[in-house]
């Protein structure tokens, strides 16, 4: 038997759940192009990156790291039924806890990422 539970709402296409060193829940935004967090039930957006950010993971050092397709998502419920058309750059980036970011990767070996 399963449950379901809605801890917030208003998120445009998540990814990417994981947790950092306190407790906070935090989601990549496919459509929206930003990492928001769960505080108090409530989504709060934490930074705006652009793209499509579609996976997260919290590094050792505390900073969310996020792998961004650079604006291409599948139609789906949680955005309308309309897809991301692509168009930017593939990139990992890294989140600080007070929402600045910095591209950490964006070609391997003079190839861009996709």
């Amino acid at each position: 038997m399963t449950s379901d539970h809605v801890i917030a709402t208003g998120f445009s296409f998540p990814e990417g759940p994981c947790f950092d060193q306190e407790g906070v829940l935090h989601v990549v935004e496919l459509a929206a192009g930003c990492v928001s967090r769960v505080v108090g039930g409530k989504r709060i957006v934490l930074a705006e990156l652009g793209g499509s950010p579609n996976g997260a993971a919290f590094g050792r050092d505390g900073f969310l790291y996020v792998c961004n397709n650079g604006g291409y998502w599948p139609a789906a419920a949680s955005t309308g039924y309309r897809h991301g058309l692509g168009g930017g750059p593939g990139l990992i980036q890294r989140v600080g806890p007070d929402g600045s970011f910095a591209t950490v990767i964006a070609e391997i070996g003079g190839a861009p990422l996709n």
